[in-house]
């Protein structure tokens, strides 16, 4: 039924390795995930075609075989109505999937859609490069919008390290591009609330020397809580202003707070800081 002994991007994956031949995997690489069953005539016929298409791409996605009747907990998890079915994961997460022996350029349509282009790789390769090298992630970045220009995910995500690591007109002008071509999205939106925080309370040194010349001053305090933001510094941005809410009174507490509540917006609601903050904030509220 598969040649996964012999192509190294095809895994026959068993119960006892199903977690990490797919799961654990796909936090790594796309996989596709190809339920199937020997009897099944119309697996028969896809089967090869996925596995001639996984040997193409050469590891840009692993395509791992699962047996139906042999798996059939993992097939009822996945909520497998019909055979075949393929499913392609990352993260932990199915991204997408279809039903049917598909002829092979549909096959390859879709494989274009999920499996991230170059470029893209190299974006998640600089993202997760940046707190431990942030100055090789920079240069990785840069790679990934030299071949990713018009890829608003890889032009958002280089443009909010470039503005952390300084280089604000840079920035500035990847947004506007994009803005232009008439792209939205959360992330983009939050960039521009950094850059609004940049344009107004950007220059941390200065920030930093005020704060230690007035350590009583909650205006001084306040504003480096802001110019550490506005540098991405999000977590000790936040630990000032709780701070200062749980020490001030009156109208300065309830700036503090404001400025809080504005940060929560530029991380967004499901970032964990903004989950963590926002019960600390409470706390220090009730």
């Amino acid at each position: 039924m598969s040649n996964a002994g012999t192509n190294p991007f095809v895994i026959e994956t068993t119960s006892q390795t199903f977690e990490a031949d797919v799961i654990e995997r796909s936090y790594h690489q796309v996989v596709v995930l190809d339920f199937y069953a020997t009897w099944c005539a119309p697996c028969r016929i896809l089967s090869p075609v996925l596995e001639k298409l996984a040997a193409e791409a050469g590891g840009e996605f692993v395509l791992v075989k699962a047996d139906s009747d042999r798996l059939p907990d993992y097939a009822s998890a996945f909520q497998i109505r019909s055979l075949p079915t393929v499913l392609a994961l990352r993260d932990g997460q199915v991204i997408d999937a279809f039903q049917g022996a598909l002829p092979e350029s549909s096959v390859r349509a879709w494989l274009e859609r999920i499996v991230p282009r170059p470029g893209q790789r190299l974006s998640r390769q600089a993202l997760a490069l940046e707190a431990e090298d942030p100055q090789q992630a920079e240069a990785i970045h840069r790679q990934a919008l030299a071949l990713e220009p018009d890829d608003p995910e890889v032009v958002t995500r280089a443009a909010g390290f470039l503005l952390t690591r300084g280089h604000v007109e840079e920035c500035r002008n990847l947004v506007k591009g994009l803005r232009s071509r008439g792209f939205q999205g959360r992330d983009l939106d939050a960039l521009e609330a950094r850059l609004d925080l940049q344009a107004h309370f950007g220059d941390l040194s200065q920030a930093e020397a005020e704060a230690r010349q007035r350590p009583d001053d909650p205006e001084a305090r306040r504003r480096l809580a802001l110019a550490l933001a506005a540098s991405g510094q999000h977590r000790r941005a936040l630990d000032l202003l709780l701070e200062a809410v749980e020490r001030d009174r009156g109208e300065q507490r309830d700036a503090d707070r404001r400025h809080m509540v504005e940060l929560f917006q530029v991380l967004g609601d499901a970032h964990p800081l903004t989950q963590e903050y926002r019960r600390k904030l409470s706390s220090a509220l009730f």
